[in-house]
């Protein structure tokens, strides 16, 4: 009676040490748990701080991208405007060349016609 007793104690204990043993698990996977959820949560927030990140440059590539755009357009027209003032430029001075110089010639065909008189 005293062995069935003491194996009843034996088993109870046992069974006490399985169910601390088991909460212990349990707690240790509900640790677990939390510092995987915790994890989690930073790996969601540095995706969020990364898309963000990546958003802000995408906004600075585009920015750039427009600024660089307007910037090339700038030239563009620059060098249009350029070309338009060389190109008045040089119909100007051909034209007033040409002018002065038939103007020159006629003067001086003029001038030959009244030697020959």
């Amino acid at each position: 009676m005293s062995t069935i007793t003491t194996s009843t104690t034996y088993c109870h204990y046992y069974y006490y040490f399985y169910y601390y043993f088991s909460y212990y698990y349990y707690y240790y996977y509900y640790y677990y748990y939390y510092y995987y959820y915790y994890y989690y949560y930073y790996y969601y927030y540095f995706y969020y701080y990364y898309y963000y990140y990546y958003y802000y440059y995408y906004y600075y590539y585009y920015f750039y991208y427009y600024y660089y755009h307007y910037y090339y357009y700038y030239y563009y027209y620059y060098y249009y405007y350029y070309y338009y003032y060389y190109f008045y430029y040089y119909y100007y001075y051909y034209y007033y060349y040409h002018h002065h110089h038939h103007h020159h010639h006629h003067h001086h065909h003029h001038h030959h016609h009244h030697r020959s008189q």
